[in-house]
């Protein structure tokens, strides 16, 4: 995790791909991301995939790969990353009859299964798409954590540009890595 924004991040990634997935399969079908409710729950999608980040757990196996690296002066020169496993609960649902519930877990499960993550290299492919401007402001505000106005100052470029170009990159990356399928 590199910044608060990681894990939402990464659900909303999940939720996307999955989608794009689903719906070639399913049509119709919607990807969802609510708390299960006791009783109905009028927030799901009559035919979809609800998900559901259930379990965070620290990842023995990789916790001690990104420790901080300072300069000899004490400078912070890389954030460490906490290293996370995230578990999610997938429900389906649908017409049980078109057995539409079990052609979703399908749908999902092969799409899994060809794609269990979306690699460091796929995201820096799908950056290195962006438009030269659009790149620099992305990668200083979710790679090198500079707030909008120390972005502005460093481009050199009015706030209110800095947060169009940030919202066109997400866009753009959102299709991207969407794409991936």
């Amino acid at each position: 995790m590199s910044n608060f924004r990681a894990i939402a991040t990464v659900t909303a990634t999940l939720q996307r791909v999955l989608q794009a997935a689903v719906q070639a399969d399913v049509p119709g079908a919607g990807v969802s991301t609510v708390r299960p409710g006791e009783g109905a729950n009028t927030h799901l999608p009559p035919t979809g995939i609800n998900l559901f980040l259930y379990q965070v757990a620290q990842n023995p196996h990789r916790s001690n790969l990104d420790l901080p690296t300072r300069r000899s002066e004490g400078d912070l020169v890389q954030r460490p990353q906490v290293a996370l496993d995230l578990n999610y609960l997938l429900s389906f649902y649908g017409d049980d009859l078109a057995l539409e519930p079990q052609r979703l877990l399908g749908s999902a499960v092969a799409f899994l299964h060809s794609q269990p993550v979306i690699t460091r290299a796929q995201i820096e492919a799908a950056i290195a798409k962006l438009r030269p401007e659009y790149r620099a402001c992305i990668i200083l505000r979710h790679v090198e954590d500079y707030s909008y106005d120390e972005i502005a100052e460093i481009v050199k470029l009015p706030l209110g540009t800095v947060k169009t170009y940030i919202h066109r990159a997400r866009q753009e990356l959102r299709e991207y890595l969407g794409d991936l399928r």
